[in-house]
Order: C-alpha cells, then sequence, then structure tokens
C-alpha cells in the first residue's frame, strides 16, 4: 500500500452517513472532485467504480487486474492508477494507488437509491486501529501506539487478517440441535445486510426450517441468489445474538477455483451496527462494545419484494426487480418490472429507497 499520508495524528475523525445499513463517506478525489464512497472492511483494495471520472481527468491506467465478483464466480475487470490523492474527512492519503472498474459492475445507485462512485478498501486503513461508532457515525482511525481499549462493557475477539481484510472464527447454532462450530466470518463493512452464509443448502439437514429462495442482496457483478431465514443464535465474544436474520449463499460447481475463498460466510452492517466495532489490525483483535440497537429484533421486509431505484432524485422511481413466491406481494399480483407509484396514499417522490423498505418491515396493521 501506499503510506504517504500529509499529517501526523494520534487520531483521525471520518464522519459518515448511514444509509440503507451502508457506511458512506465523503471522498474528495485529486483535490478536486467531491465524491461518495462505501467504507468497505471486506475490500481488499480502494475501487473507483466510475471510469468516466478518470477518463475525464486523463489518468492514465497501468496494468489490468481482475476481481472476483459477489457470487464468487463472475471475473470482473479493473484498472491500476497511481498517484491520486483522496481527502476523507481529516486523513489525507497522497500518491495513492487504486482500481479503477472497466464498467460500474456495482450499479449502487440501482440496489441501494445512492449515488455511489467507490469503495474505501483496507488498503487504506489497515495500518491503524479502526473504531466504526454506528450510533453516532463517525469512524476514528487511531496510531496504534496512542490507541487504549475499551474499560468497560465489552468483548474483545482475535481476528485473523488474511490480505488486510479480518475474519473471527465462532460457533452459530442454525437451528436446535444442529450447532455450527468454529465459522470463519469475513468481517464486512461493505455488506448491507446481517449474515451471509456460504454453504450447500439442498441436500443438508443442519439448515433453519422456513427457508425462502429469493435474492439475497447484491454486490459487485450484479444481483445473488440463494434462501432466506432466520437462525436461532450466533455467538460474538460474550454476546450471543437470536434470530439472526441470515442470508444463505449456495457454494456450487461453477464457483471460481481461481481464487482462494476461504470462509464460510460474512458478518455484515446490520448486525455490526449494534455494536461500536473497533478492529485492531496490527494485534489481531476486534472490540465490540454494545450500544442500543444491540436488543432490538432482527426485523424483515414482510412483503416479499425486492425493490431498485432508477433516474435522478427529481424523477426516481422505484421499481421491483424480484417477487418472493408465495409472499403477500405475489398473491396481490405484483410482477417483476412493476413501479411503484405511491405507498399509503404518499406519493414515491417523497421517499428513499431506504424509506420502503423501512414501511414493508413495519408490523402488519
Amino acid at each position: 500500500m501506499d503510506d504517504n499520508l500529509d499529517q501526523d495524528f494520534s487520531k483521525l475523525i471520518i464522519p459518515f452517513d448511514y444509509e440503507n445499513s451502508f457506511i458512506v463517506v465523503k471522498v474528495v478525489f485529486n483535490n478536486f472532485l467531491p465524491l461518495h464512497f462505501i467504507f468497505d472492511t471486506g475490500a481488499e483494495h480502494t475501487i473507483l467504480t466510475k471510469r468516466e471520472i478518470t477518463d475525464a481527468m486523463g489518468v492514465p491506467y497501468q496494468r489490468q487486474f481482475t476481481i472476483l465478483g459477489a457470487d464468487l464466480k463472475t471475473i470482473l475487470l479493473a484498472y491500476l492508477v497511481q498517484g491520486i490523492r483522496l481527502d476523507v474527512g481529516d486523513l489525507v492519503a497522497l500518491n495513492h494507488s487504486i482500481l479503477v472498474l472497466e464498467e460500474d459492475y456495482f450499479d449502487f445507485q440501482k440496489f441501494a437509491g445512492i449515488e455511489i462512485q467507490g469503495i474505501i478498501g483496507a488498503d487504506i486503513t489497515s495500518r491503524f486501529i479502526v473504531e466504526i461508532d454506528y450510533q453516532h457515525q463517525i469512524i476514528t482511525l487511531f496510531d496504534p501506539s496512542h490507541f487504549q481499549k475499551p474499560k468497560r462493557n465489552f468483548t474483545e475477539i482475535p481476528v485473523e487478517i488474511e490480505r488486510r481484510k479480518p475474519y473471527l472464527r465462532t460457533d452459530a447454532l442454525f437451528r436446535k440441535g444442529h450447532l455450527q462450530e468454529d465459522l470463519r466470518l469475513l468481517i464486512d463493512t461493505g455488506a448491507g445486510l446481517s449474515l451471509l452464509m456460504n454453504t450447500e443448502t439442498q441436500d443438508s439437514t443442519d439448515m433453519p426450517e422456513n427457508l425462502i429462495r429469493t435474492e439475497i442482496g447484491t454486490g459487485l457483478g450484479g444481483y445473488l441468489e440463494g434462501y432466506f431465514g432466520r437462525i436461532d443464535e450466533i455467538t460474538l465474544g460474550d454476546y450471543k445474538l437470536q434470530g439472526v436474520l441470515t442470508n444463505f449463499q449456495d457454494r456450487t460447481p461453477d464457483m471460481n477455483k481461481d481464487f482462494d475463498i476461504n470462509r464460510d460466510g460474512i458478518i455484515g452492517n446490520e448486525l455490526l451496527s449494534r455494536f461500536k466495532v473497533t478492529l485492531d489490525y496490527v494485534r489481531g483483535k476486534m472490540y465490540l462494545e454494545p450500544n442500543r440497537k444491540y436488543n432490538r429484533k432482527f426485523q424483515f421486509d414482510r412483503s416479499g419484494l425486492v425493490m431498485a431505484a432508477g433516474g435522478k432524485k427529481a424523477a426516481r422511481i422505484f421499481y421491483i426487480t424480484y417477487v418472493i413466491p408465495g409472499s403477500p406481494a405475489a398473491e396481490a399480483g405484483i410482477q417483476k418490472g412493476d413501479v411503484i407509484k405511491s405507498v399509503n396514499r404518499f406519493p414515491t417522490a417523497i421517499f428513499e429507497l431506504s424509506d420502503l423498505y423501512k414501511v414493508f418491515r413495519k408490523k402488519v396493521g
């Protein structure tokens, strides 16, 4: 990585917006262009998803790289660019190397309703101790020599750092009598979900009951298909979280074997946001301090709809990309491609995509 920082520090502050279960930070690109990036502990590299930006600036491209898509089988193309300046809150990275996607495989605005131009990866943050305060929406980067661990009401968990990405090992009770032990999970703040397991669901008797076949999310490369359900319990150090909404992504024969996918799943923001999360990359530790969201029940969208956003903010539309079979939406005759024009008699022009999902998560009646 490039360690060119334009300041001495004991700690650096990065404010963020928490939108649709994603951490969004403001970035000034090359001392000129204001952009919005996802803060992503699950990404090894910092990535610009909009190639038209570097094209317009005349930034030269170096060699080509391949990236494995979120479906674990699609190969994506990216180009190395060097000498980039990134201002992110108090952090100033000079002469930095990043990857530029050949095309915007992410299409973040479509599935999250947020305009995003890139991802802040671990190549920038892993030299620090990283504290993510979801409640106050602040990231603090500590110089390891100036950091003091929490004094009370926390749990300390060993983490493994591999290619700058943090993994923990833990147990999860998928359903009564079916404990999955020593699961290796990626701590992934680039994932707007609670928990995703890479597993074989077709013939497994260990899975939770009443799994639903659905689109389980979107990442680099497009929509991910799999199963959705609720596991009984997962253990994180001294804490046990019950009834966790969990996505199951099948391991299939066509998943790419050229990349070493040495994990059983990922922990995303819907679970992590119940804590203040501190990642000590230097010593291989994670500290979790529960916040006011800790005891809240994990809620799901009761409608059976998967939605996307299109158009600019002033003329934004929301449309259906998937309908879960047998769901209330399916029984009402809603189909893929339908446009949502109003919700509870209010025009959708006043909503963000995250607002719609919140409405559909509310209790029936």
